[in-house]
């Protein structure tokens, strides 16, 4: 597990990718999550959705090191990030037997 926040440098819509071995999930608060009770938006843990993940339902072949085109799920929707503003991101990993380890992040 790695936790972390991501800063964009600009204000723009973003893509983000997974690759990793064997399962690998990444999830991402953007502030579209609203709190229950207050209605105000979440940027935190609490507020994390499912962005990308490299799980597929038909094998379980890890994709390779940095590749990130094995599977539609690895590559996120679009998301709006505002420059200097801190958004929660968190990768999950786990690791069967086999190959090394590794797991990548890109975003563009």
């Amino acid at each position: 597990r790695y936790r972390g926040f991501l800063v964009a440098p600009v204000t723009g819509d973003y893509r983000l990718w997974i690759a990793g071995n064997d399962k690998c999930e990444l999830w991402f608060s953007d502030g579209t999550v609203k709190h229950p009770d207050t209605n105000a938006l979440l940027t935190n843990r609490f507020g994390k959705q499912l962005l990308a993940h490299n799980q597929s339902p038909i094998d379980s072949f890890p994709s390779s090191y940095r590749g990130f085109d094995r599977l539609l799920s690895q590559r996120s929707r679009v998301v709006r990030l505002t420059a200097g503003e801190p958004y929660y991101i968190e990768v999950l990993q786990k690791k069967g037997g086999g190959t090394p380890s590794h797991i990548s992040v890109a975003w563009q």
